[in-house]
């Protein structure tokens, strides 16, 4: 049974029982007439494809979803139904595939290998890839990969490998932001034509790795602090590291259920240690230390994820050579409950072979339009 047939059922039964209350033998009201707040009720909760094919509908639907407050509630209610993407790297291209909870794969789109790692944000990815004309240029790009839309940006001063998508809800717009011009530049999607130079700059240079947007700021790890960067005011920040920070190699920014975090990985004893801290109020980091077990000890650097309370990683195998077959990697998704403490590892199925790069990110369904920005 389709969304739409489940729809039509709830309002008929409705009408229903109002026909049996009021002793009203009119016909059963049609599906234009159900109440607002019932119909944004139930739309709001459905996927991004399903409110594609209810646009034809009827021309309050059509107007409805394509309205950018109900745009935004739903990104909100799309939050609560994230899931775990993979962006994987193969050749000249770069896919992205969705893995539910038994290890799953799901094919979402193809794009470009981008020349650093991915940016997202409510759904957008934002990535560079080289010029055309020339390597010592780069573009940026904004996707939707729910939609398949996308949107090339203003050639800006040069190189940029340092930048950021965020989300301004006070105008309802998306930015990006450049930290790797001198000065830094900023573009708004549907209204800027060009980049604008911020007045502001940050403390220090910031490291050339994922951006992370939390509570209207993006974030990004500098040598003893994070810079931080507020969409509204336009204003870069400071943020210091934990007092008991380690000086680990490796080191994440996280968004940990609206709290930035940040995550390093120790190697203790030939045993891989996390240690996941998180800001409260912006003012005091919080420290949890785990082990995963069967996590091999020599790993490249490991992607880490926050999903529903779970984090979670991505770790590969050379599994044994057996006759005619030579050895190939397996890929295993690895996650830790930060409340029960539990730990699991499941192999991650129907995988492209010969792969060079692969990835676990958060993401999540996304209504915006990229057609007209």
């Amino acid at each position: 049974m389709t969304f739409l047939s489940l729809i039509l059922k709830l309002w008929r039964n409705v009408n229903k029982r109002w026909r049996i209350m009021w002793g009203c033998d009119d016909e059963l009201l049609n599906l234009q007439d159900m109440p607002y707040d019932l119909l944004l009720e139930i739309l709001t909760r459905l996927p991004v494809k399903s409110l594609f094919r209810f646009k034809s509908v009827c021309k309050t639907w059509c107007y409805l979803i394509q309205d950018p407050i109900f745009i935004q509630r739903h990104s909100k209610q799309s939050k609560k139904a994230a899931c775990l993407y993979l962006s994987v790297g193969k050749g000249y291209f770069r896919h992205i595939v969705a893995v539910n909870q038994q290890g799953a794969t799901a094919s979402i789109c193809r794009m470009r290998s981008p020349c650093c790692p991915l940016q997202y944000c409510n759904g957008l990815i934002c990535y560079s890839t080289f010029g055309t004309v020339s390597p010592r240029r780069t573009n940026l790009h904004v996707f939707n990969p729910t939609t398949g839309e996308s949107t090339t940006l203003p050639t800006n001063s040069g190189y940029c490998i340092k930048f950021g998508l965020g989300y301004d809800e006070s105008i309802n717009k998306y930015k990006v932001v450049d930290v790797d011009s001198s000065p830094c530049l900023i573009f708004t999607l549907g209204e800027d034509s060009s980049w604008r130079p911020i007045c502001s700059k940050p403390a220090v240079s910031v490291l050339p790795a994922e951006s992370i947007f939390v509570n209207g700021a993006l974030h990004w790890n500098s040598d003893g602090v994070v810079i931080s960067f507020d969409l509204k005011n336009e204003k870069f920040g400071a943020i210091t590291h934990p007092k008991k920070f380690t000086s680990s190699s490796w080191k994440y920014l996280l968004d940990c259920e609206g709290f930035l975090c940040m995550f390093c990985v120790d190697n203790n004893n030939y045993q891989l240690v996390f240690s996941l801290w998180m800001l409260k109020d912006y003012d005091t980091w919080v420290e949890w230390s785990f082990v995963l077990p069967d996590l091999p000890t020599k790993i490249d650097m490991p992607e880490v994820v926050v999903l529903n309370g779970e984090i979670l990683t991505v770790s590969s195998y050379y599994c044994a050579r057996t006759y005619k077959r030579l050895h190939r990697l397996r890929y295993y998704l690895h996650s830790y409950n930060l409340q029960s403490r539990v730990s699991k590892k499941i192999e991650i199925l129907d995988l492209p072979s010969h792969l060079n790069y692969v990835a676990a990110a958060y993401h999540e369904e996304s209504l915006v339009s990229l057609r007209n920005v």
